[in-house]
């Protein structure tokens, strides 16, 4: 069994994640969207977007899930609540937030 890391991504990451969400929308939406629509994922302007993504979502714990190999297979990042989706407990006026999280994993890991 793999030995699998979840770490911070860092902008030499961006590449790798390009990679993986290009994979992962391949699998997914083949059925969906047209071919050469899927294979621009991956293209050169997707991953320079990707590097400054990550260089503003490092503060955001973007995340990279990597095998014991050092091959990224997924990505991942907390995302923040959504204004106004704030719920009272009913516990002395505690404030409680829903905390969601996207991943993607590619298809073959």
């Amino acid at each position: 069994m793999a030995v699998v890391v979840v770490r911070d991504a860092v902008r030499d990451d961006a590449a790798a994640i390009v990679r993986v969400r290009a994979r992962t929308w391949q699998s997914a939406y083949a059925h969906v969207f047209p071919q050469q629509a899927l294979e621009a994922m991956s293209s050169e302007s997707s991953i320079s977007r990707a590097d400054g993504v990550v260089a503003r979502r490092h503060r955001e714990r973007a995340s990279e899930i990597t095998r014991a190999d050092r091959r990224c297979i997924g990505r991942g990042r907390r995302l923040r609540p959504p204004r106004g989706d704030a719920r009272r407990s009913g516990r002395l006026g505690t404030l409680v937030r829903e905390v969601r999280y996207r991943i993607s994993l590619e298809p073959a890991a």
